[in-house]
C-alpha cells in the first residue's frame, strides 16, 4: 500500500470519526441502495454496498459505532405474516424471519430473523429535564426556573436518538442518558442560549420523551407515537391491564397490541382484524361487517344494538 493511498484512508476515516461524534445518521440516498454516511461538504462514505457486502469505511463505522451494517435489510420494518410464519424485505425480496411453532408454543428464528432481531431499533424523542436561569438586562433582576427543552431545538446537534429495541428497558435508559449527557459535557451542561436566558442539563431529575415507530401500511408509510411521558415509563412500563409493552407479558408474540386498546368505540374486533390480516384497512373491514348484518338481519328492527 502506498503511502498516499494510506494518509487518504486515514483522512478519510478522521472523517468518518468527526461524523460519529456528530451524531451524523447514515442513510440511503433517494434512488440508491447503497448505504452512506454523509461527511460534510457534499462527501458520503459508502458502508454498505447494494448487494449487502460491506466496504473498509463500512466496517470501520461498524467498530466504532458498534452498530450492524444492514445487510439489505431495513431493520425499522414491520413484518408481514403469511400462515404461521412472518417476513421481511431483505435486498428486495421476501425473507422469512421466524415460525411460530404450536408444539412449543414458541418462535424459531431463522437466521436473518436473529439478525433483525437483534438489531431492530425504535427513535426517543428527548425532551431533556433544564435548570433556565436568566438576567433582566435593564432592571438587573435574575430569575431561575424549571423547563424542558426538545433535544432537537437544543444545541447538542443530535439528529435521531435510536436505541436498539433487543436492549433491556435499564439499557436504553442508560443509552439516552449517556448520550445526552455525554454531549452537554461539552458545553458544561448549557444545551440552549436564547432571549438572555441559559438552560443548562438537569441530571438529577426524570428525562421526558415520546416514543415514535413507523412502518409501512397498505397506503404507504404510517407512523405513531406515545407523547410526553417520563422516560422511564416509554421504556420500561410494568405489566398491567394496559401494558406499554407486550414484550412484559407471557408469550407476546401470540397477543395482538389491538386488544389492549382501550377506546370505547365498539370497533375492538375489526381493529383486531386489521392488525392480524395484512393488507386490510379498518373501514374496509367496518363495511364488511356492515353488509354481514344486513344479510343476516335484513328487518332493521331486528338488529342487534
Amino acid at each position: 500500500m502506498s503511502s498516499r493511498t494510506s494518509e487518504r484512508q486515514r483522512v478519510r476515516k478522521g472523517l468518518i470519526d468527526k461524523a460519529i461524534a456528530d451524531d451524523v445518521q447514515p442513510r440511503l440516498p433517494r434512488g440508491s441502495a447503497n448505504f452512506s454516511l454523509p461527511l460534510g461538504g457534499g462527501k458520503r462514505a459508502l458502508l454498505a454496498r447494494a448487494d449487502g457486502s460491506f466496504t473498509a469505511e463500512g466496517d470501520h463505522w461498524s467498530a466504532r459505532t458498534g452498530k450492524a451494517l444492514p445487510q439489505g435489510i431495513d431493520y425499522n420494518q414491520k413484518p408481514t405474516t403469511e400462515g404461521s410464519s412472518q417476513l421481511i424485505m431483505q435486498k428486495g425480496k421476501k425473507a422469512r424471519i421466524r415460525t411460530w411453532d404450536a408444539a412449543e408454543n414458541k418462535w424459531r428464528y431463522t437466521r436473518t430473523g436473529v439478525l433483525w432481531s437483534a438489531n431492530k431499533q425504535i427513535e426517543v424523542i428527548v425532551e431533556i429535564p433544564t435548570l433556565i436561569s436568566g438576567r433582566n438586562a435593564g432592571t438587573g433582576r435574575e430569575w431561575e426556573r424549571v423547563g424542558w427543552m426538545p433535544y432537537e431545538m437544543s444545541s447538542l446537534q443530535v439528529e435521531k436518538i435510536l436505541v436498539k429495541e433487543s436492549m433491556t428497558p435499564r439499557q436504553r435508559i442508560a443509552k439516552v442518558r449517556e448520550l445526552i449527557l455525554a454531549k452537554a459535557s461539552d458545553t458544561n451542561g448549557i444545551v440552549f442560549q436564547g432571549s438572555g436566558e441559559v438552560h443548562t442539563v438537569d441530571p438529577d431529575r426524570e428525562f421526558r420523551a415520546s416514543l415514535m415507530e413507523t412502518h409501512v401500511g397498505p397506503r404507504g408509510p404510517v407512523s405513531s407515537a406515545i407523547i410526553q411521558k417520563p422516560l422511564a415509563s416509554i421504556i420500561d412500563r410494568a405489566a398491567g391491564a394496559f401494558p406499554q409493552r407486550l414484550e412484559f407479558l407471557p408469550y407476546p408474540e401470540g397477543l395482538c397490541r389491538q386488544a389492549f386498546n382501550n377506546k370505547d368505540d365498539k370497533c375492538c374486533v375489526p381493529r383486531q382484524m386489521v392488525e392480524a390480516l395484512d393488507g386490510y384497512e379498518l373501514a374496509e373491514i367496518q363495511d364488511n361487517f356492515d353488509d354481514i348484518q344486513t344479510k343476516v338481519y335484513p328487518d332493521k328492527k331486528n338488529k342487534p344494538l
